[in-house]
């Protein structure tokens, strides 16, 4: 008997010989980072944690698989208000020594990795604007996030609203994937990175449809996990949890704070033959090289 996952797999190979390969989909996904000291009985070298979430198992695209939150690019996120909301933010806080210095598509795709992981796990990286409590901010955000998942053109309305600052500037562009062709539904994603403030909260709830489950784990720990088949990560989720757990610049927040600061990374734009393998077959990826600044 085929499981779902092996029954998309087998679909999906079917679909590479019979029909011409889609067009990816702009999208965005956000790998956020947590603060969390190593325990002396751990065997971590991360001392932060990373938010993985868990998609359904009905889902057409990577069912059950854990990935980093994210999704498809809106045309809202497109809106030239988005500009003009941040240009006014920066000279109003010219001390904060923030600038404009990134390009159109690059201020879109950041709204859509911060808006999805929004509406995917109620987590939103964003600057208090008018310094709301959050004892007022968080249950304006709870019914907000409800109506964003009808409807994610209302994200600059809620920004607006509750005087919200989307943190684009606390993101760094840290990879790029591209859906292989055997996919159906194929997806040109950026993934940004961000560490979260070691004072900020880390409550996070899944959305109950697209999303089943929400986990902070170590690199570390969802590697193994996924070596012991009790998740299945995708080949995406699984390089890039590899390169923060195995590269020691990567091990500490400390160090992914002054690569936030720096700004600037070598991306490349990954093709890979096939996201999660079926026995007997294995991961290879076609490269392509290009350097982004950010």
């Amino acid at each position: 008997v085929l499981t779902h996952s092996r029954r998309s797999f087998f679909r999906q190979t079917l679909f590479m010989f019979t029909q011409k390969p889609a067009v990816p989909k702009p999208s965005a996904t956000l790998v956020l980072c947590a603060p969390s000291p190593i325990l002396d009985s751990s065997k971590s070298k991360c001392d932060y944690r990373v938010l993985l979430v868990k998609r359904g198992g009905n889902s057409r695209f990577l069912p059950n698989g854990h990935v980093f939150p994210g999704g498809i690019q809106e045309k809202a996120d497109k809106d030239q208000k988005w500009r003009e909301l941040f240009k006014t933010y920066v000279e109003s806080n010219q001390t904060r020594n923030l600038s404009l210095k990134i390009d159109d598509d690059d201020i879109t795709s950041r709204i859509n990795a911060i808006r999805e992981t929004f509406e995917e796990t109620g987590k939103l990286v964003f600057i208090n604007g008018k310094n709301t409590p959050s004892s007022t901010l968080e249950p304006a955000l709870r019914e907000w996030r409800q109506k964003l998942q009808k409807d994610g053109s209302l994200f600059y309305q809620m920004c607006i609203s509750l005087g919200l600052i989307p943190d684009i500037w606390n993101l760094i562009l840290w990879s790029r994937w591209i859906t292989p062709p055997i996919y159906p539904q194929r997806y040109d994603a950026l993934f940004y990175l961000t560490v979260i403030r070691s004072e900020d909260s880390i409550e996070v709830e899944h959305d109950g449809t697209e999303i089943t489950k929400c986990e902070w784990l170590r690199p570390e720990e969802a590697l193994l996990m996924n070596e012991r088949n009790q998740i299945m990560l995708p080949l995406p989720t699984m390089m890039t949890l590899s390169e923060l757990a195995f590269n020691p610049e990567f091990n500490l927040c400390s160090n992914l704070k002054l690569y936030l600061d720096q700004k600037k990374r070598d991306v490349l734009a990954r093709e890979p033959a096939i996201l999660a393998s079926a026995p007997n077959h294995s991961n290879h990826s076609n490269q392509k090289s290009f350097h982004v600044n950010t």
